[in-house]
């Protein structure tokens, strides 16, 4: 338990764990199925019972979170949604975003082949724009 705010460690990991999934949003089915969990240990981990050092340790694997204490901080960092990210973001950016969320789909490699055409199209024209210069 933390003596200045009373909070057990079990309540910090709940707590962070819960925030997290919300922002992400991916489906409970969705995560417990990934990091290999039942059911019942993955809502127990949610409430803070359990093998939580396991359990985390599962969780982080499946959301590639190098910091093994990451779920553990009281000052915890809620990760940009989305959402958010895609009012910001740069093209890079929202592609990576895409494809953390939705994996490989037909359509993001039509869109990539399609800009790395135009790209090619351009880094020519330049060139060309360079020689007649």
């Amino acid at each position: 338990m933390n003596p200045s705010t009373g909070t057990s460690i079990e309540e910090i990991v709940s707590r962070n764990l819960q925030v997290y999934l919300e922002t992400i949003g991916k489906t409970h089915k969705w995560v417990y199925e990934r990091a290999g969990m039942s059911k019942p240990t993955f809502y127990n981990l949610l409430k803070g019972k359990g093998d939580i050092k396991g359990g985390i340790t599962r969780l982080n694997r499946v959301f590639r979170i190098t910091d093994p204490t990451y779920f553990y901080q009281q000052d915890f960092k809620v990760p940009v949604s989305i959402h958010d990210l895609q009012n910001t973001a740069t093209l890079k950016q929202q592609a990576a975003a895409n494809y953390h969320a939705f994996g490989l789909s037909p359509v993001m490699d039509e869109t990539f082949e399609t800009l790395e055409e135009i790209i090619t199209m351009l880094d020519v024209l330049h060139s060309f724009d360079e020689v007649e210069a």
